[in-house]
């Protein structure tokens, strides 16, 4: 579906004048501004104080811009399950010359509001060649420079809209205290020693590697030019196996024009290779009916079990490890921690201990608010199912500073949005 439409603007004309002015406008606001604000108040005080400072002149510029004439764009991806409504007002870009031409164009990227109006400049063309679209497109990624860009503004979802829906939700997300807490920090700490353990047995197996096969190596590539490199698995799962991949390279010293070259593994008693992917490691599978391959085999089978959540019977009971889909994860939002199983199923009552449980729909919309606040967009109203959610996780949280801090890590990192 078409979101924007783009006009050429023509030189000279009233919307091309007024895109030009309107930029200075918009840059002699911006040497106003002195201080990012501390509070959405602070920051509508400052909006208001502003806008008295725009003189009249400039105002007229402005419209002729499109800088006054937001239409509402609703967003809503294939996993939220809340809409969200933004007013989006024209672009203004200047684009490089092509051909012979020594002028730059000035081009108005239009948005369409969900009930498909959009702004329309005067003295301007619409470009409705898909092709060059496509090409002003490209002009505007590679060398465009932006004349007016205001950022999008939250509003609330218009009560005509009707195009969004309540999507069911796999994933269930959970808000730790206390007790969980450390039981999930201590298991990341010794999940940390694991991997160390891994990786010190991919250097091990390494060097067997490279002391076995060494001169082999050297009289397949004719001399002493090459490197392994090699990497590991970290599985998480209980009774998963770590595996170990490596490549051999040769290092240029022989041929400066072979360097990084990949180079196959000589035949050996050892083990064979599965390719992992194409041009890259292969994965070492240790010979089972040799001497030297059984040795490798077992220095492979060393390896520690695997420490993570999955291992603990009151984060991932019996019943999830009858499938396979449903996987467990932490996150955090402002100081919150969150334990997160994917695929566990909306029907599914099951809660880890000492948690708050917490709707797909009110995590997605407050890191949404999160992501909103770190490009300078103050975010939309809240639906109300959310806000009373929020009311329910308040009075089952201890701390309180949890909820406050989900609540305020939108504002927290967030700039300044000119709103004209």
């Amino acid at each position: 579906m078409q979101n924007e439409k783009i006009y050429k603007l023509h030189a000279n004309g009233r919307s091309y004048n007024a895109a030009i002015n309107a930029s200075k406008g918009a840059e002699q606001l911006a040497r106003e501004f002195q201080s990012v604000p501390e509070t959405a108040q602070d920051y509508v005080e400052m909006i208001q104080q502003l806008r008295e400072n725009v003189v009249e002149d400039m105002t007229v510029s402005f419209g002729l811009a499109g800088q006054t004439s937001p239409v509402i764009q609703i967003e809503q991806d294939d996993n939220a399950v809340y809409p969200r409504a933004y007013k989006h007002l024209p672009k203004v870009y200047a684009l490089p010359p092509v051909g012979e031409s020594k002028e730059y164009d000035l081009y108005m990227f239009c948005p369409i509001g969900h009930d498909g109006r959009h702004f329309t400049p005067e003295d301007a063309s619409l470009i409705d060649n898909t092709q060059e679209t496509e090409n002003i497109k490209i002009r505007k990624n590679y060398g465009g420079v932006s004349l007016l860009n205001m950022l999008k503004r939250a509003t609330e979802v218009p009560k005509e809209y009707t195009g969004a829906q309540m999507k069911p939700q796999k994933d269930k997300y959970f808000i730790m205290q206390e007790s969980t807490v450390e039981k999930v920090e201590s298991c990341t700490t010794k999940r940390e020693e694991y991997k160390q353990n891994i990786m010190e047995l991919r250097k091990k197996i390494k060097n067997f590697i490279e002391e076995k096969l060494g001169d082999k190596i050297r009289q397949q590539i004719g001399g002493d030019g090459f490197y392994l490199s090699g990497s590991q698995s970290f599985p998480e799962r209980p009774n998963e196996k770590p595996s170990f991949s490596f490549s051999l390279h040769q290092s240029g010293e022989i041929d400066p024009r072979k360097e990084s070259q990949i180079i196959d593994f000589p035949e050996n008693p050892y083990f064979t290779t599965q390719q992992e992917f194409q041009g890259g490691e292969h994965i070492i599978i240790p010979g089972e009916d040799t001497e030297e391959g059984v040795y490798l085999k077992a220095l492979i089978d060393a390896a520690p079990p695997s420490v993570s959540l999955y291992n603990d019977p009151d984060l991932y009971p019996e019943f999830m490890k009858e499938n396979s889909a449903i996987a467990i994860s932490t996150r955090t939002l402002g100081a919150a921690k969150i334990l997160v199983y994917t695929n566990l199923g909306e029907d599914n009552n099951f809660c880890p201990p000492d948690s708050v449980p917490m709707s797909a729909g009110t995590y997605q919309w407050l890191l949404q608010d999160r992501l909103d606040g770190e490009n300078g967009i103050i975010p939309p109203p809240a639906p109300q199912d959310v806000i009373d959610e929020l009311a329910r996780i308040d009075s089952a949280l201890t701390p309180k500073k949890d909820i406050e801090d989900m609540k305020n890590a939108a504002w927290e990192n967030s700039g300044f949005n000119f709103d004209l």
